[in-house]
């Protein structure tokens, strides 16, 4: 059996142990209605006289038991006691077609002082009314100087926070803190003034939903909008904390080193940093000094919008056999981080792991980032679109990973890059409309990474098969690889379809979508005699790589400009194509012109529907004969159990 197939049998057993897990063993029913005239935390937690928090549900609930919450706001972190039990969740779950709402935010009620020049400007000081309760408020950003942690609400409106007195003065909806003052400073949205009283809030928690105890297992979180936290960015969190200036993964929604936890159908944004967190946390326990947990990880991630959040939306280190699945995760990186620790979905040692079928769109940072270690694991059937940085990125490792059937678009990097990356098998992807390369990869650092047996291997780009894909307009070229050298062996490149260029179209060019890299100089001397680092037209690539003797190419006529001008960077215009969700710059009789073998592991396309047994056609769609473009992308179907 290959390791591909081993893969794919052992996360159909991954999968079906998790939704076996979903049939539990009946409990008790604690119900919470902070809404309800008879809600009290000292009640009978039944409809009658529910619980007015989820909070004292949490500290009561025995593995088994289910927490059913009714509509409301709840200003409050939720921290289960324990968790539950194989065959025994502990479940929190929203009541189907209420809105609950846990928010880290709290009204806030001071004496405003207006501006006598100018109504719209007002400022207030900073309390106590609980100890450090505005400490975590007006804790600096790291990473972002001249912003805190703290975010203000107008009337339901989220302000902006500005660096400076000046800025905020010149701009509405905005915000500043003057911590000299320890005031805070409004300027109010339009159409808002104090005379009418609205509610001011002020976010103070740094987690909404979160365990104090590390390592807690089978724990269900299903059905919520969690609202606004205060928690900080991942700095340098592999770490330990006398190091200084670093912080752990805390994310407004977290797992706390737990284990087998399901975590479906939420609404997670306004994070100050990150939306979910599903791992270890990093070099010291924020919250004391527990020891970490050895065994964690095997998730359930599914079904989450999460949104608009400072810096992640989910992200994890050591969340093995986890399964990240069916999630919008879009506008993320709203603080315009620059440091690594950012993107839609970014997770460190994701070992025989998956993220399936995700939308990952419109985000300042990378789409999906596979960071230091994932080995056995498989990105499949995502749409990811008009982000920031890479597509799909993944550095740091042998592998072997599978990314398949992907649909990755309008990036402002490259389509799927990879650095100090080894073992990738790209198959059936469709890459278009990149700025840069559709897939890039290469070595750029004299890093070792630590082996199962402890040992360490300088890093390499080896081992990368780039099989069955379509190309499209991507500006900077298609494919770009290290050539045969002491850090790049064993790599290939067949069956693929490159269509047009938008080079090409734009300039009059022949078709130069293809280069050899040096490896970052890492391997300078490892090129062909007579080869410069130069773009090359698929012939030249062929004669002196002896890769893609199977692949064809065409020219086709898009139906609207150009996606990247020379020189220019993307055009807003065609951004509008990635959020309508739909696709047609391709016509299906042009795959007909590649049979290809099936590559090990690969079994469902883009849509779910079984590849079958025999060729197949490049790109992420079985068959697209008989469809009618525009394509739909989005929603696609659900990923199902016989998917796995």
């Amino acid at each position: 059996m290959t390791m591909f197939r081993f893969l794919s049998a052992f996360l159909a057993g991954s999968w079906a142990a998790a939704a076996a897990a979903t049939v539990e063993e009946a409990g008790r029913i604690w119900v919470v209605a902070a809404e309800h005239p008879q809600a009290d935390d000292e009640g009978a937690a039944t409809s009658e006289q529910p619980f007015r928090t989820i909070s004292r549900a949490a500290e009561l609930a025995e593995p088994g038991d289910i927490i059913r919450v009714h509509a409301g706001v709840y200003r409050e972190r939720v921290a289960p006691a324990r968790g539950g039990e194989p065959g025994r969740r502990i479940v929190y779950e929203a009541v189907p077609g209420e809105k609950v709402v846990v928010t880290g935010a709290d009204v806030w009620d001071p004496a405003w002082e207006p501006d006598p020049a100018q109504p719209t400007l007002v400022s207030a000081a900073l309390g106590h009314e609980q100890p450090g309760y505005f400490d975590q408020f007006a804790e600096p950003y790291l990473r972002r100087e001249g912003r805190s942690l703290g975010q203000v609400a107008v009337a339901g409106r989220l302000l902006d926070e500005m660096p400076t007195r000046g800025t905020m003065r010149a701009r509405r909806g905005t915000w500043w803190l003057d911590r000299a003052e320890r005031r805070v400073h409004l300027h109010l949205p339009a159409g808002v003034l104090m005379a009418q009283n609205p509610i001011v809030e002020v976010t103070v928690r740094d987690r909404l939903f979160a365990p104090h105890q590390r390592g807690l297992g089978y724990i269900t979180v299903r059905g919520f909008t969690f609202d606004r936290a205060a928690n900080q960015f991942p700095l340098r969190f592999w770490f330990p904390r006398e190091v200084g200036n670093n912080h752990p993964q805390t994310g407004a929604v977290g797992t706390r080193s737990g284990h087998h936890w399901i975590i479906e159908n939420n609404v997670v944004r306004h994070a100050a940093s990150i939306g979910i967190d599903i791992g270890d946390e990093g070099g010291w326990d924020p919250e004391g000094d527990q020891s970490k947990p050895t065994y964690l990880g095997r998730h359930l991630i599914r079904g989450n919008h999460i949104h608009d959040c400072g810096s992640t939306g989910i992200m994890g280190l050591g969340a093995h056999e986890t399964h990240i699945i069916d999630n919008v995760i879009e506008r993320i990186n709203l603080v315009g981080n620059t440091a690594p620790e950012c993107g839609g979905i970014k997770v460190h040692d994701f070992v025989d792991g998956e993220i399936r079928g995700n939308l990952v769109r419109d985000n300042d940072c990378s789409g999906i980032w596979l960071d230091n270690a994932y080995a056995g694991s498989r990105v499949t059937q995502n749409l990811v679109l008009n982000n920031e940085d890479m597509g799909i990125f993944i550095e740091l490792g042998f592998g072997p990973v599978l990314v398949d059937h992907n649909i990755v678009g309008y990036t402002r990097g490259a389509g799927i890059y990879a650095h100090d990356a080894s073992g990738i098998t790209l198959a059936h992807n469709l890459l278009f409309s990149n700025a840069h390369f559709g897939v890039y990869a290469h070595v750029i650092s004299a890093r070792e990474f630590k082996l199962p047996d402890d040992s360490r291997r300088p890093v390499e780009s080896s081992a990368i098969r780039v099989l069955n894909n379509v190309f499209i307009d991507n500006f900077r070229g298609d494919i770009s690889l290290p050539p045969e050298a002491p850090r790049s062996t064993g790599n290939f490149s067949d069956h693929n379809l490159f269509l047009t260029g938008t080079r090409a179209w734009w300039e009059g060019e022949p078709f130069l979508s293809f280069r050899l890299n040096t490896n970052s100089d890492h391997a300078t001397d490892a090129l062909p005699p007579g080869v410069e680092v130069m773009d090359m037209s698929l012939e030249t690539w062929r004669e002196h790589t002896g890769w893609d003797l199977h692949s064809a190419t065409d020219r086709i006529k898009s139906k609207r400009p150009p996606s990247f001008l020379k020189g220019a960077g993307p055009d807003p215009a065609a951004h509008l194509a990635a959020r309508a969700l739909h696709f047609d710059m391709l016509e299906p009789e042009l795959l007909a012109a590649i049979q290809a073998p099936r590559v090990p592991g690969t079994d469902y396309d883009y849509l779910g529907q079984p590849l079958g047994y025999g060729k197949v056609n490049p790109g992420p769609w079985r068959d697209l004969a008989g469809k009618v473009l525009p394509l739909p992308l989005w929603p696609r179907p659900a990923t199902t159990e016989s998917q796995k």
